[in-house]
């Protein structure tokens, strides 16, 4: 959940510079409540 934390809070920075959709690549296991959060936020997360 720390991770989710820190991904929104890079998030809102790059938002407040440009309106572009944000998401997250990534091959490690992202934990489920991690994955709810980041998408409540509107970040779309995608694995392999």
């Amino acid at each position: 959940m720390k991770d989710g934390i820190k991904i929104v809070d890079q998030v809102r920075k790059i938002r407040l510079q440009e309106k572009k959709t944000i998401g997250v690549k990534t091959n490690a296991p992202v934990c489920s409540k991690t994955k709810q959060y980041l998408q409540k936020k509107g970040i779309e997360v995608r694995g392999n």
